[in-house]
């Protein structure tokens, strides 16, 4: 009789394991549902940041590449302005001989 009352008690015991372990493995498909929609949501924001980093980038190349030619021009635009400011002071100095030779 006391075998029938442990294994009468062991099969509850068992019984009560097997609903927690059911219980566990829907918490366990729960748990993998909602990794997988953090997954799903974390690529698509990665995939977002990407376009917008791809478009971001493009635009500062751009710009990039408009603000080198300018500066190429201004480069060359100085270097007219330097040339012309020599001749500039050279006609100047020439003037100012000229007066001094002339008692002016």
């Amino acid at each position: 009789m006391q075998l029938d009352t442990k294994v009468t008690e062991l099969d509850g015991k068992v019984a009560q394991l097997d609903t927690k372990v059911t219980e566990l493995d829907g918490k366990v498909t729960q748990l993998d549902v909602k990794v997988s929609e953090v997954d799903n949501s974390v690529r698509s924001l990665w995939i977002h940041v990407e376009n917008q980093t791809e478009k971001q980038l493009h635009i500062v190349a751009e710009n990039y590449s408009n603000l080198t030619n300018k500066l190429d021009e201004l480069q060359k635009m100085k270097g007219v302005q330097d040339t012309l400011l020599f001749y500039a002071n050279k006609h100047e100095n020439d003037i100012r001989a000229i007066k001094q030779r002339l008692c002016m």
